[in-house]
């Protein structure tokens, strides 16, 4: 790569059919015309952005452009997030073409607004290839009823006073945007020091930089065409979680040179003219995505979505690369995104990683607040724990908080949604509930059994009984086989209306539970009976045709099972 190679020559991207757009959303599309529908011209230009941003001694914040207060982002990801592939590819179709619910959106929107939360972060390519994502399946460019559906969802928050956060993933497989960019000489040229395309190459070679501003122009011209609001844009992430490959070129070499078009030679085997190099090229994406999104909008507010990497699990594949500091320190960027790995995570520990005054002249949130079930088992405590660890976040300058997710899946693994429970997360931290996000509230409790004795019939040295119902996720386990059981006692009589299980099992299979209620005079009735393919993590969620009064104590009978019969979590939840 010794010589600045010229940039491809790009297709245009084919014009959207704009007739049915004043059609409401749930109509079908109208008939095709003999001609083309005329294009407005010109296209106006955008609102005046509500939100802008702004340094207060000498830290960022968002503000109101109009009363002048400051704007803390508080909200959640809404996504409709499908398994593709079992276990390796799961995909968003919020937005696709054959999925898209303006009715849930809108539904969900205003129960947000009115629990007094105001941001949205949405991800519009998550989908990557079909018909319902955002790439033309057949031709150039972007899928027209897809980017129909984002104006319908942007003029959704409009109305319900909500910003929006547009996070982008990857350039999409269809549009012919990979194609195009393949069969030009610049994708060939020096890949063997910068890395693959689809690796490091995506931002750190010309092609990878050019493909993707040929995909962000594509994507603001056209919505412009469709006259959206971006007024209610807060900010564009030019990457919703970026890092690099730390076992893949450049990052992988330690010796050679590297030339970057029309900039300078920096030497692999000088650890800060790498460090260098990759930072450089690093910027000249940014500041390359950064200017097209500006040609359309010119207020709008550009960040990225960061992952503090030596946080993540390591992977000798893909391990990612944690050196991001110099490249906040001079980002051509109006805020950030930190991507952090949950709840889990010591925040000093991420701080002395990440957040530091690099970014403190800019406004920071956490884009994907997020409490995974497997680490925090009980309702209760994650909602405890979500406002604690927000709260604790306040100490290091963070301007915003947005929950993953809106919705509650019922994956084993999974994280806890705002709507688990019964909205449970949500009122949790709602401005309306919570005023301050970095001053704690008392939350009802909402499990019976949270922090109650409990006898079992068998129990393992370092798995006690009461390990079934303490939050944390460390499990009470029988150490033998069925039958077993265990009891928990909840301090005098309660009416339970519901209950909840986390299975601790290994190897999955065929089991056969029953749940018992003691009553106060010492009776015993039987709840739930559970037969069935279980498997680790699952919860089990029995339902009980009305609310049982005069319940002292609840009783788990485990009559089979292909394992050592144990529990993770034990919930008897309180009827509401």
């Amino acid at each position: 790569m010794g010589n600045e190679q010229p940039e491809p020559k790009l297709e245009p991207t084919p014009t959207a059919d704009l007739a049915r757009l004043a059609l409401p959303a749930t109509d079908p599309p109208a008939a095709a015309s003999a001609a083309p529908s005329p294009l407005p011209s010109p296209v106006p230009a955008p609102e005046v952005h509500r939100i802008g941003t702004r340094v207060v001694e000498g830290a960022g914040e968002f503000y109101d452009t109009v009363t002048g207060e400051a704007f803390v982002p508080r909200g959640a990801n809404y996504v409709d997030v499908r398994e593709v592939v079992p276990g390796q590819l799961w995909e968003d179709y919020v937005f696709g073409a054959g999925t898209f619910r303006p009715d849930l959106v809108r539904e969900a929107f205003h129960h947000l607004a009115d629990y007094g939360y105001n941001t949205v972060r949405l991800h519009f390519d998550l989908c990557v290839q079909g018909p319902s994502c955002i790439g033309r399946a057949v031709g150039t460019g972007l899928n027209p009823e897809f980017l129909d559906h984002m104006v319908v969802v942007m003029n959704i928050a409009a109305d319900e006073g909500l910003h929006l956060i547009m996070a982008a993933g990857r350039v999409p497989r269809d549009g012919l945007y990979w194609d195009r960019f393949a069969v030009h000489h610049t994708f060939e040229e020096g890949l063997e020091s910068l890395g693959a395309l689809d690796e490091n190459g995506y931002y750190l070679h010309p092609a990878g930089i050019a493909m993707q501003a040929q995909y962000w122009r594509d994507l603001m011209s056209d919505l412009a065409l469709r006259r959206a609001p971006f007024e209610v844009v807060l900010g564009w992430e030019l990457q919703s979680e970026f890092w690099l490959h730390a076992r893949k070129p450049p990052l992988s070499l330690a010796r050679g040179l590297v030339t970057l078009p029309g900039g300078p030679t920096y030497n692999l085997a000088d650890t800060e003219e790498k460090r260098l190099m990759i930072a450089d090229a690093t910027l000249a994406w940014m500041e390359s995505l950064a200017a097209v999104v500006r040609e359309t909008d010119p207020e709008a507010l550009v960040g990225i979505g960061v992952a503090p990497s030596a946080l993540q699990s390591p992977n000798p594949v893909a391990a990612r690369y944690a050196d991001v500091v110099p490249l906040l320190e001079v980002a051509p960027l109006d805020f950030f995104d930190l991507i952090t790995p949950g709840v889990d995570w010591d925040l000093a520990r991420q701080a002395g990683t990440l957040w530091s005054g690099a970014w403190q002249a800019r406004p920071a949130i956490l884009g994907q607040v997020t409490i995974p079930r497997g680490l925090v088992p009980s309702l209760d405590v994650a909602a405890v724990r979500a406002q604690e660890w927000i709260a604790d976040s306040c100490a290091y300058g963070l301007d915003g908080w947005l929950v993953w997710e809106y919705h509650s899946r019922p994956e084993p693994e999974s994280a806890w949604g705002m709507l688990s429970g019964e909205d449970e997360l949500l009122q949790a931290l709602a401005p309306a509930n919570q005023p301050d996000a970095c001053v704690e509230t008392d939350l009802p409790l909402y499990n019976l059994a949270l922090g109650r004795s409990a006898t079992a019939s068998s129990s393992g040295a370092k798995t006690p009984p009461e390990q079934a119902v303490d939050g944390t996720g460390a499990m009470w386990s029988a150490a033998d086989a069925a039958p077993q059981w265990i009891e928990i006692d909840l301090g005098g009589p309660q009416t339970v209306g519901s209950l909840r299980l986390v299975v601790a099992q290994y190897p999955p299979g065929e089991t056969h539970h029953q749940v018992w209620a003691i009553l106060e005079d010492g009776s015993s009735t039987l709840l739930a009976t559970m037969e069935g393919y279980t498997i680790q993590g699952q919860a089990l969620e029995p339902v009980l045709v009305e609310p049982v009064p005069g319940v002292r104590a609840i009783r788990v009978e485990t009559l089979e099972s292909p394992s050592w019969v144990a529990w993770r979590e034990i919930e008897v939840r309180v009827a509401e």
